[in-house]
């Protein structure tokens, strides 16, 4: 979604970020270096790209090189090129395509030597190479297909990296071939500018039915919710079948997607869920990757996806902004998020920084999906909580599938001996009493919640300790002054022992 803040020189609509970065990209440049441009999966990258392009001055002979690691992301780029520089200005180059005479050309890494050769016998080169997923570029073949470029040119080419990935300090991350980042958009800069929409997690709160009856599950917490459009994912064609039936008998106007139908059917089955003819609509590893449906409002994780590039790619379609639309919903029966280290809504942001690397399988085949997983108030309470300290580099949890087992006996000991720092808490010494009742009457057993509950709490040593620290120079009164929470809303009220 534009939000109209401003254009390129060539009157191509620009979202604030793009705006803001095209000039600094354009500077780097000037100066002979290799700039960066960081921004979250679904930021607009590749209209920015296009930007970029539309402000270059190819001499006769010379052209635009894109290159990206995978097929699909060649597609979706020359299609975001097309539509905004002309059919006439891009072609593609790998697999069966290969076509190079154009203003710009889009090609895999893989196909670049190939490219590099046909260009030579064209007596072509490059003016410009832009590279996305720029964590991609340090193999061997990107480096010499670099260095046969520069040949053809008979200089150096000036070259802009993509990225969603921040550039970090290991020696593994370093990129030899780039400067550094001149811009980065993070996800929380997007929620800001209108760009996406937050997260709202809904679990199963274990009532009504048993943990194995999974698409009754499903159905009460979408009646319950009353949130569409969804989307509702399944492992086979009958599965989605079966489903879509089950939620028509349960008064949800449904359909399902899948190989088994046309193209024209398929489209026809997503426009009745866009203008509200139907409420859900039940895919079967069909719109996980290419697909941009900003109207979706809530994604219902039915069945597990088995790579977490995957499910990220997954949730992140239902986080694109829409006129009218304020959160995205994900229902999450089976507590994927806190296993894939989604545990809090904001960590979703943070996976969308991460490269989208091969992707992984779409559920595992025919097996059967485990029983959902009761949300109990104190994980809502402690979900709360992280989402509210991530803004500040605080993390609580752990990722993993361990999360649902039995907290150890080790465990136990550190949290009933750190459940002193509960003062530092907002909740005070009855948060801390209660704490302790919980840890006596065996009430916390989970050790995904165990270790939320001492990431907190050492959060509060540390905070405590910030705070004595200063006092022995400045004076506890003023180091109290000084060392306040941060100015962001913590939720009070703890669960009572009843609640949990």
């Amino acid at each position: 979604m534009a939000d109209g803040s401003g254009s390129d020189p060539q009157g191509i609509p620009l979202r604030r970020w793009q705006a803001d970065a095209l000039p600094l990209v354009v500077a780097a440049l000037r100066r002979w270096e290799r700039p960066v441009v960081s921004a979250f999966m679904g930021a607009g990258k590749s209209v920015f790209l296009a930007a970029l392009i539309a402000q270059s001055k190819e001499k006769p002979g010379r052209g635009v090189i894109v290159a990206a690691p995978r097929a699909n992301l060649v597609v979706q780029l020359a299609a975001t090129l097309r539509r905004v520089l002309g059919s006439e200005a891009v072609g593609c180059w790998f697999q069966a395509e290969k076509v190079c005479d154009r203003r710009v050309t889009v090609s895999t890494y893989q196909s670049l030597p190939t490219l590099c050769a046909a260009w030579a016998e064209m007596e072509r080169s490059p003016s410009l190479l832009i590279c996305d997923e720029v964590h991609g570029t340090e193999a061997e073949t990107i480096r010499t297909s670099i260095e046969s470029l520069e040949a053809l040119a008979g200089r150096k080419v000036p070259r802009v990296g993509l990225t969603a990935t921040p550039f970090r300090s290991g020696q593994k991350e370093s990129l030899s071939l780039w400067s550094g980042a001149v811009y980065r958009y993070s996800f929380a800069d997007g929620c800001r500018d209108g760009v996406v929409v937050p997260a709202r997690v809904i679990r199963w709160d274990g009532a009504e039915r048993e943990a194995g009856e999974v698409d009754g599950i499903c159905v009460d917490m979408l009646q319950r919710a009353q949130v569409w459009p969804v989307l509702a994912s399944a492992r086979t064609i009958r599965d989605a079948d079966a489903f879509a039936l089950l939620l028509c008998g349960s008064d949800i106007p449904a359909a399902a997607v899948h190989s088994g139908l046309s193209a024209k059917e398929t489209a026809r089955r997503v426009e009745m869920l866009k203008v509200g003819e139907l409420k859900v609509l039940v895919h079967v590893s069909m719109l996980a990757e290419g697909a941009d449906f900003p109207w979706l409002r809530g994604l219902m994780l039915r069945r597990r996806v088995g790579a977490r590039v995957r499910f990220v790619q997954e949730v992140g379609r239902v986080l694109r902004a829409h006129p009218g639309k304020v959160e995205g919903v994900v229902f999450d029966p089976f507590d994927l998020m806190g296993e894939m280290g989604l545990s809090h809504p904001e960590a979703i942001g943070e996976a969308l920084q991460e490269e989208a690397g091969p992707g992984g399988g779409g559920g595992g085949g025919e097996g059967s999906d485990p029983e959902a997983v009761s949300s109990m108030p104190l994980a809502d309470w402690l979900a709360e909580v992280g989402a509210a300290l991530a803004p500040f580099g605080l993390e609580v949890g752990k990722p993993g599938r361990w999360r649902r087992e039995r907290a150890t006996p080790a465990q136990l000991r550190a949290l009933e001996g750190m459940a002193r720092f509960l003062r530092w808490w907002q909740g005070g010494d009855e948060a801390k009493k209660r704490l302790r009742r919980w840890i006596k009457e065996g009430r916390i057993t989970g050790r995904g919640d165990v270790s939320d509950l001492i990431g907190l709490l050492r959060w509060l040593r540390d905070y405590s300790q910030t705070v004595r620290e200063a006092a022995l120079s400045v004076g506890w009164a003023r180091a109290m002054a000084a060392y306040q929470w941060p100015e962001v809303q913590l939720p009070v009220q703890v669960p009572t022992i009843e609640e949990v």
